[in-house]
C-alpha cells in the first residue's frame, strides 16, 4: 500500500467517529485553560527549583526568612541596609598612555567599602610571561590602597578579578570607612602583571560619596536558619539564597572531615542557578 492509499484509508476511518462538521475548538479552549500544576512546571522550572529546594529546607529541619537588613546588590554583594549606604557620585576615569582605569562603582556600608574598576587597552607585549619574572602585584608595596584627606588607610579585605586579552575588572574590599568621610583616593601603584617599569604607574583616582538614591537596586536576601543546632556532619549548609534577575544565587558555608580526622570549614557562593536550569557565573 503506498503512502496515499494508506492517508486515504487513515482518513475514511477516522471520519465513521469524527464528522466533518465536528468543531473540537471549545474542548481544546477548556483544557488550555485547565493548565495542571506539572504543565505549570514544566514551563516554568525555575519554579520546579525554588520548590524543591524549599522542600529541602523543610525537611532539612530549618526556617527561612525575608532579610529585614540584609539585601544584595548586583556587582557589589551582600549589604547591610540597616545603616545608611553611601555611592559614588560619579565614574572616574583616567588615561595615561593609551591605557584607561575607571572606577564605575564604590558602595559603603557600617561593615565594608567596595570599589569595582576596570583597566583596559593593556599591551599584551608590556605584561610577564615568564613565571621567573613576576609581573607587578606580587609584593605587599604594590598592592591597590585607599585612603583619605585624613590619612586613613582602611584595611584591605581582599579582592576578586576577571580579565579578557586587553584588561581587567576588580572588585576590591575594603574595611568601612567612618560616615563623615565623603571623599577618598584611589591609589593603584601599577598595572596587574606587568613588567616592571613599563607601564604608568602610581594611578590616583580621586573619589566623591554621597547617599545612596532611594531607587536604588537592592534585592532581599533569604536568610536561612537551621531550627536546631548544627551537628557539624551536615556537608553543606545554605545561608542566605537571592532571586536576581537571572536566576537564584546560594550563599553557605560547607565542611568535610578529610581521611586524617581533621575537619576542614569553608565558604561557597554559587553564583546563579539560571531559570532555564543552568548554571554560570556573574559578578
Amino acid at each position: 500500500m503506498n503512502d496515499k492509499r494508506m492517508k486515504d484509508a487513515l482518513e475514511a476511518i477516522a471520519r465513521r467517529d469524527v464528522p466533518e462538521n465536528t468543531n473540537l475548538m471549545p474542548r481544546i479552549a477548556v483544557q488550555l485553560e485547565r493548565k495542571s500544576p506539572m504543565t505549570t512546571l514544566r514551563a516554568r522550572p525555575f519554579v520546579a527549583i525554588l520548590i524543591a529546594l524549599l522542600i529541602l529546607l523543610t525537611l532539612s529541619g530549618v526556617v527561612y526568612a525575608i532579610g529585614r537588613s540584609l539585601g544584595y546588590i548586583p556587582g557589589i554583594g551582600i549589604v547591610d541596609q540597616s545603616t545608611p549606604i553611601r555611592v559614588l557620585a560619579e565614574p572616574v576615569s583616567q588615561t595615561r598612555d593609551g591605557i584607561t582605569i575607571t572606577v564605575s562603582d564604590v558602595v559603603l556600608t557600617s561593615s565594608k567599602t567596595v570599589v569595582v574598576y576596570t583597566v583596559d587597552n593593556i599591551p599584551q607585549e608590556k605584561l610577564s610571561r615568564d613565571v621567573a619574572v613576576p609581573g607587578c602585584g606580587s609584593k605587599p608595596e604594590e598592592h591597590t590602597l585607599l585612603t583619605t584627606s585624613e590619612n586613613l588607610i582602611p584595611k584591605d579585605l581582599g579582592y576578586e578579578m576577571s580579565g579578557w586579552g586587553a584588561g581587567y575588572k576588580v572588585r576590591h574590599i575594603f574595611a568601612p570607612l567612618p560616615a563623615d568621610i565623603n571623599d577618598a583616593v584611589l591609589i593603584i601603584p601599577c598595572i596587574e602583571g606587568s613588567l616592571q617599569g613599563t607601564l604608568p604607574e602610581n594611578w590616583e583616582l580621586p573619589l566623591q560619596f554621597i547617599p545612596a538614591p532611594p531607587d536604588m537596586t537592592v534585592v532581599p536576601v533569604v536568610e536561612v536558619t537551621p531550627s536546631q543546632e548544627p551537628t557539624g556532619r551536615e556537608p553543606t549548609e545554605t545561608e542566605k539564597i537571592v532571586e536576581t534577575e537571572k536566576g537564584f544565587i546560594l550563599i553557605g558555608t560547607f565542611n568535610s572531615r578529610p581521611a586524617a580526622g581533621r575537619a576542614s570549614h569553608g565558604f561557597f557562593h554559587l553564583p546563579h542557578f539560571h531559570r532555564r536550569g543552568r548554571s554560570g557565573c556573574n559578578l
